[in-house]
């Protein structure tokens, strides 16, 4: 099953041990209304632990993310299973608002958070 999921921006930041990738979606107030994290948390032992959040839900994704394509308006990210947290889908589509900033920042965040797992892609 597949899930599309539409943003409007995207963040990527460094933070001490942590690598974040933010995607959010505003309303006409400009609140957020919709947000994906992915974010990578680095040890020691040289492995570092993928988390996905969605809307308050969140999976340890670093066994189940199998591959990710990228492009500049989007993301498509393959799962090993079915995950509850986009309602059984096991590809999802991350479509952002075409922006250089947005780009830069999806570019950046994908290669640092998701390099070993790019398969194509035009970034």
């Amino acid at each position: 099953m597949l899930k599309t999921i539409f943003f409007d921006k995207v963040v990527f930041e460094v933070r001490a041990e942590k690598s974040i990738l933010l995607f959010t979606r505003e309303n006409n107030l400009s609140q957020i209304c919709d947000y994906l994290v992915i974010t990578s948390k680095f040890f020691e032992e040289n492995e570092n632990q993928i988390i996905v959040e969605f809307n308050e839900k969140f999976v340890h994704a670093s066994d189940l993310i199998k591959s990710a394509s990228l492009s500049p308006s989007m993301l498509l990210l393959f799962f090993s299973k079915p995950l509850d947290l986009f309602q059984g889908a096991t590809q999802i589509i991350l479509i952002i608002k075409n922006s250089d900033e947005n780009f830069k920042s999806m570019e950046t965040g994908v290669f640092s958070l998701l390099g070993n797992k790019l398969i194509c892609g035009n970034a």
